[in-house]
């Protein structure tokens, strides 16, 4: 007389048991190089629209509106300078939106009618490695020549 089997002995439950937590170790050791990915990527973004957001703000302007005087009474550049060049990072809160974030830009003159804007956004990453994001574009005087 065959009896039928009903259920799982103790030993096939523990193997499943086993199974289901080493499946469980290795998800969970994915997940904070993966959390570590999406903030760094987070980090990366925002740093890119705080740059473009300073860039269009100048592109709007003309070449002769490219003054410390100017650039502040438009809230475009905090009201006081930084060590290194015109900040904004007070007026664009870039503290606050990166960790340890700060704002520079520094606009020089290359030729009579042209002037070099560089906007750079730097930040202490996720992992304690400082970054910086730079973009520079130039701007022309386009009044027209009177003789």
């Amino acid at each position: 007389m065959m009896r039928s089997k009903r259920g799982a002995g103790l030993l096939e439950v523990m193997f499943g048991l086993f199974m289901i937590g080493i499946a469980g170790i290795v998800f969970s050791t994915s997940f904070p190089p993966a959390f570590r990915t999406l903030s760094q990527a987070s980090e990366n973004t925002n740093a890119a629209l705080l740059a473009q957001k300073k860039m269009e703000q100048i592109r709007g302007l003309d070449y002769a509106s490219l003054t410390y005087a100017n650039l502040t009474s438009s809230g475009i550049l905090d009201s006081l300078p930084g060590p290194s060049g015109y900040t904004f990072t007070i007026v664009d809160s870039v503290a606050t939106t990166l960790p340890s974030g700060a704002g520079t830009m520094t606009i020089t003159t290359e030729s009579g009618a042209l002037k070099r804007v560089v906007v750079s956004v730097d930040w202490t990453a996720v992992n304690q490695v400082q970054r910086n994001l730079t973009v520079t574009t130039l701007v022309a005087d386009t009044t027209p020549w009177v003789n």
